[in-house]
């Protein structure tokens, strides 16, 4: 069952991430906020900083890689999907292509 996007409250903490990774680092987080598969609306700067699988999310306030789980039923390469609200459970990760978060677990909370 998924929930009307005008109920969903979106997550205002991704800007804070990037911003601030030393206090997030290793740190569980909850993000809602829109699916963007291969950043398609390329709203993040640098590469896929684990695998070429990785993916992003995007809140309010920015949009982050996101490595691990993929969100089922959504394909990472279509337009369609970016309007998919998820919510997703992840831990704050960095390496040296830069800070992404690693999904412990993702639902699909509404679909346009």
């Amino acid at each position: 069952m998924t929930r009307p996007a005008s109920s969903t409250r979106f997550s205002h903490l991704i800007s804070s991430i990037l911003s601030n990774p030393e206090n997030y680092s290793g740190q569980p987080v909850e993000i809602i906020g829109y699916y963007r598969g291969w950043d398609l609306l390329k709203e993040v700067q640098g590469t896929p900083p684990v695998t070429r699988s990785d993916w992003v999310i995007a809140d309010t306030s920015g949009a982050i890689y996101v490595t691990g789980i993929v969100p089922e039923k959504l394909d990472p390469s279509s337009q369609q999907d970016t309007k998919t609200i998820i919510r997703l459970v992840a831990t704050v990760e960095s390496n040296q292509n830069g800070v992404y978060l690693k999904a412990q677990s993702v639902e699909v909370i509404s679909t346009d």
